[in-house]
């Protein structure tokens, strides 16, 4: 479902037409999230580490509200109940990738369930979106499996109104016994904050170290 913005009685209001008229802009934070009991988790029930990180930062963009904004056919700004990972799966032989979508499923088995089938059904049909026309309420996930960065950033060259997030992870590495993942997002000013971004952060990290909750249902 998708809430339409009142914006005489929005908190925000003053804060969106800045970011929009006078200083548009997007802004990028990058952390290091410590997924050693994550992994291990994994490895232990033999589960692809890819689903665990979509899940978690899932969970964390559906709790923050500002990270679920967007706009109708109409233009007109709200936020969705949910938004769905789209996520990207590469391919070896070709060197190119292709975005999928799963929707989002608090249920972690079923979500992971969900995730492998999509990735075993059309990760080998190639094409930029070989599932179709995404739906409108997503949100942006890829991985940079081959680089440990320590910063991300991304580039629009569009009216510069994109209010969905943009979440990058490059490969983990180990640091003093644990492993460290850098994580990046990039948010709209206009909808977001830096405490928001803290906050996806908080979550993330967070999910990571009580995997033993949820993992299993």
């Amino acid at each position: 479902m998708f809430y339409i913005i009142d914006p005489a009685s929005w908190d925000r209001a003053e804060y969106y037409r800045h970011y929009m008229d006078n200083a548009r802009c997007t802004y990028s934070m990058t952390v290091d999230i410590d997924i050693t009991r994550l992994y291990a988790a994994a490895k232990q029930r033999g589960l692809h580490t890819y689903p665990l990180l979509l899940y978690i930062s899932a969970r964390a963009v559906n709790a923050i509200q500002n990270l679920r904004f967007g706009r109708d056919s109409q233009g007109q700004v709200g936020y969705y109940d949910v938004t769905h990972p789209a996520y990207t799966v590469f391919h070896e032989d070709t060197k190119l990738f292709s975005t999928l979508y799963t929707p989002y499923s608090p249920h972690f088995p079923s979500f992971y369930a969900a995730v492998c089938a999509d990735i075993q059904e059309y990760s080998g049909k190639g094409g930029l979106s070989p599932q179709g026309e995404l739906p409108e309420n997503i949100h942006n996930f890829s991985a940079i499996p081959w680089a440990s960065f320590t910063a991300m950033n991304l580039n629009l060259y569009t009216d510069g109104d994109y209010l969905a997030p943009i979440i990058t992870c490059g490969r983990f590495r180990e640091v003093n016994g644990q492993l460290m993942l850098p994580l990046a997002i990039q948010l709209h000013h206009a909808v977001a904050d830096g405490w928001h971004a803290a906050e996806y952060f908080r979550l993330v990290q967070e999910a990571a170290y009580t995997v033993s909750e949820w993992i299993d249902g």
